[in-house]
């Protein structure tokens, strides 16, 4: 958890910011069900960005570091991130920003991963259903462990989805 303290989303390279979701090879991510939310804010309302990115399954990522090391039999590893054109617009908006935050007025700003998708490629196993979700800023540094141990059927049962009623994912 000291790297996700550390991490500033308004310096980070918007090209190497990617997402790993590590789950059941059952759970199929694809574009549109992982999105990255920015946002910036500045006290005086003089500048507010709050942009919405859905980000993409990145084929043959260049993965440094352990994201592969507890990968279990039966898990999938799908690493997403933000299509070139959605980098170079958050590029733009951080160069929009930095004045404001190199300067007098005072804001805040966040980078928030939202799962709000997930296709099947086969049957759900019985019981818990575990997903765990990595974030990397900096391809050095490589990903990080952002929640760990998130029980899927427990999160959508609350937002009154039955998990094994998940479509297929169709290829």
């Amino acid at each position: 958890m000291y790297k996700l303290s550390r991490m500033d989303p308004m310096e980070a390279d918007p090209a190497q910011i990617k997402v790993a979701v590590r789950a059941d090879e059952a759970i199929g991510i694809g574009k549109g069900d992982a999105q990255i939310e920015f946002k910036f804010d500045t006290d005086d309302n003089s500048l507010n960005i709050d942009e919405i990115y859905l980000i993409e399954v990145v084929r043959d990522p260049v993965v440094q570091g352990d994201l592969y090391a507890d990968k279990k039999p039966g898990e999938s590893i799908t690493v997403l991130g933000l299509t070139a054109s959605d980098a170079e617009r958050m590029r733009q908006l951080q160069l929009t920003m930095a004045p404001y935050r190199n300067g007098d007025v005072e804001g805040s700003g966040s980078l928030r991963v939202n799962l709000s998708g997930m296709c099947l490629h086969s049957k759900m196993p019985p019981g818990e259903v575990q997903l765990d979700l990595f974030l990397q800023t900096s391809e050095q540094e490589g990903f990080f462990l952002m929640a760990k141990n998130l029980d899927m059927r427990e999160v959508m049962a609350e937002e009154g989805t039955d998990m094994d009623e998940l479509p297929g994912c169709g290829g």
